[in-house]
């Protein structure tokens, strides 16, 4: 597994991740590509501040979306939104995603 940042990861594979990640819960979220997009937009995501779990097929399995509470000198970061596709559930993605970004200090992010 490799975690890496969301920096350059096509939108539709995001959705595509997404999308899986919530595909079996009471309520289905399905949101196309562009609504995604838009509520990524709209949430202030940045994705240097946003990491995923990569398989070895480099499929997007788990990922951690973050903002800041400020583009210019952020000095706290904001999970608002985290998802893993149900094959890989159970295999502490996220903390392994944590653990990766926890010994960037923010300062060094952007």
């Amino acid at each position: 597994m490799e975690c890496r940042s969301l920096t350059n990861v096509d939108i539709n594979d995001l959705t595509n991740c997404f999308n899986f990640a919530f595909s079996d819960y009471i309520i289905p979220m399905h949101l196309e590509t562009s609504q995604l997009k838009d509520r990524f937009y709209a949430a202030g995501i940045d994705y240097s501040l946003s990491f995923g779990a990569f398989d070895s097929q480099n499929r997007l399995v788990a990922f951690i979306m973050h903002c800041t509470d400020h583009s210019y000198k952020p000095s706290t970061v904001f999970n608002v939104g985290t998802g893993v596709i149900p094959d890989y559930r159970g295999q502490r993605l996220i903390a392994q995603l944590y653990n990766y970004a926890k010994p960037n200090p923010l300062s060094e992010w952007h």
